[in-house]
């Protein structure tokens, strides 16, 4: 057994990419007899646990703090410290920071942490902002928290995201992509047969900034509107807050009667394996995960080549199903190609994702 343990912190375990990652992680690093820890602030949980044992809360139920936030952040970085006093006495620990939330506590706590990085921050936080001065202020904030620090990325492109965008000077960067349970995905995919047959999916948060829902609308109708030959039914699977936008959007195109759209399911991967072709149509990824999953499951892939991710899963012959970002005709002409194709696809390229792989690369830190 590593005697040495690895402590994960988040701010909550929400139903996102990044938690379903680390709780892989800890059940497979768990199963190996390896020493691992997850800490959370608050006990608002979307995720099962119940399998896992060694999970700590920094907040009681119902405990408030302060709506002040450097109070409120100061006492959270000591209910920290505690805990981490708590489980290792000795410092013997290697603690993996990971989303805004849980690496702004972290950095106010002083512990020397990797800072594993999820998603594009120039995008999501920094492009968000309205006006030039508050994107310069949370520049400069995110530079504070990372500058000087050991950083973690999900790809590749994350990393140059770090590097030549936000401008940081981390003390060591390195990629480490979200894992994939190659075996667990082929357990869950077989646990219940989908009520619909001959449908492209689209899996994804409904957040037509991000996942431009839009243009893969735009796409399926240019596909109809070619009166294609046994085309199949999309199906826009998740949740989110543009679920009302995107209804709106299908039924201005008139194409009710051929998108459907179904709430996200806990298990989505009997729908994955069962679908024609899996599409992403997003502006932006951090790493693109479902791709990796779907792939890992025999299903064929389109993609925008958004930054970042999506064109380090789709290499060799799946490249060519790799769209422009935000056109609709390339999006559908790769969609029309894809579906056309006759080739098996190589599941060899996702070795690099596998838990295996991953967790390796973690016990070398």
């Amino acid at each position: 057994m590593l005697d040495r343990k690895i402590i994960f912190f988040l701010g909550v375990l929400a139903d996102g990419g990044a938690e379903r990652s680390i709780l892989n992680l800890l059940k497979y690093l768990n199963q190996n007899n390896i020493n691992t820890h997850l800490i959370l602030i608050h006990r608002e949980v979307s995720l099962d646990i119940d399998q896992y044992n060694n999970i700590h809360f920094l907040l009681q139920e119902n405990e408030s703090l302060p709506r002040f936030k450097p109070i409120k952040h100061k006492i959270l970085s000591t209910k920290l410290k505690s805990t981490l006093k708590n489980i290792s006495e000795n410092q013997n620990y290697i603690f993996i920071s990971s989303l805004w939330y849980a690496d702004t506590i972290t950095k106010l706590a002083n512990i020397n942490a990797y800072f594993w990085i999820h998603n594009a921050i120039s995008k999501s936080f920094i492009n968000s902002k309205k006006n030039i001065l508050s994107r310069y202020i949370k520049k400069i904030r995110i530079q504070k928290t990372y500058n000087n620090k050991n950083i973690i990325c999900v790809s590749n492109g994350i990393k140059s995201d770090i590097l030549q965008n936000l401008k940081i000077t981390p003390k060591s960067i390195e990629t480490i992509y979200n894992p994939i349970d190659t075996q667990e995905l082929q357990d869950k995919s077989k646990q219940y047969i989908p009520e619909i047959s001959n449908y492209i999916l689209h899996l994804g948060r409904f957040h037509l900034l991000q996942k431009r829902q839009d243009i893969l609308i735009q796409a399926y109708k240019i596909l109809k509107d070619k009166n294609l030959q046994d085309l199949p039914t999309l199906v826009f699977m998740g949740k989110g807050k543009d679920k009302e936008l995107i209804k709106q959007k299908i039924k201005d195109s008139n194409l009710q009667d051929c998108i459907k759209i179904n709430d996200f399911n806990q298990n989505p991967y009997p729908y994955i394996k069962n679908a024609k072709l899996l599409v992403l149509s997003s502006n932006y990824e951090g790493f693109g995960r479902v791709l990796a999953e779907a792939i890992s499951l025999g299903i064929r892939c389109v993609s925008t080549n958004c930054k970042y991710g999506p064109n380090e899963i789709l290499i060799n012959k799946e490249s060519e199903f790799l769209a422009k970002v935000g056109d609709p005709q390339d999006l559908a002409l790769k969609i029309e190609n894809a579906l056309k194709c006759k080739e098996e696809i190589d599941i060899n390229i996702i070795e690099p994702f596998t838990i295996q792989k991953i967790a390796e690369k973690l016990i070398t830190l």
